[in-house]
């Protein structure tokens, strides 16, 4: 990414009168790793009895680029001891622009079957760490939002 700022800052008229002027602009390009699981529902092992197991996940991962540009502008102005004048404005105009990647999964929670035979469990935690589902339909996603 880039930064950068200049500004200008001055008194005149005996210190009277007081100026700021103030330019910004930045571009921070940002990549991240999302994981969101859909819970962990029970599920009956092949011994009868019940363990957790993933519901489902959305493993996604995100690009964006923020731009932004800004403007800042103070007066002063302080003619007497009894008089004092300030006038501030910030003007600010950006674009944000995300691409969002990644895969919904159903698991258990989903439209497939899962045959309990093929479940790993970790006895420690009562979690099943590995599965064989059939049927599932997964949903691939490419969202992109402007802003």
């Amino acid at each position: 990414g880039f930064r950068g700022t200049v500004s200008y800052i001055d008194k005149f008229a005996d210190d009277t009168i007081g100026v700021a002027v103030a330019l910004s602009t930045m571009t921070s390009p940002n990549q991240e790793k999302r994981w969101n699981s859909w819970g962990y529902p029970e599920f009956e092992g092949s011994d009868g009895k019940q363990y957790s197991i993933l519901g489902g996940a959305k493993p996604f991962v995100r690009s964006s680029t923020l731009e932004r540009d800004s403007a800042m502008l103070v007066l002063e102005a302080s003619p007497n001891d009894q008089l004092s004048m300030v006038f501030d404005a910030l003007y600010v105009d950006f674009k944000d622009e995300k691409i969002l990647r990644g895969i919904e999964i159903p698991f258990a929670w989903g439209q497939g079957a899962i045959a309990a035979s093929s479940a790993t469990i970790d006895s420690e935690s009562g979690f099943i760490s590995s599965a064989v589902t059939q049927g599932q339909r997964v949903v691939v996603r490419n969202d992109y939002e402007d802003r």
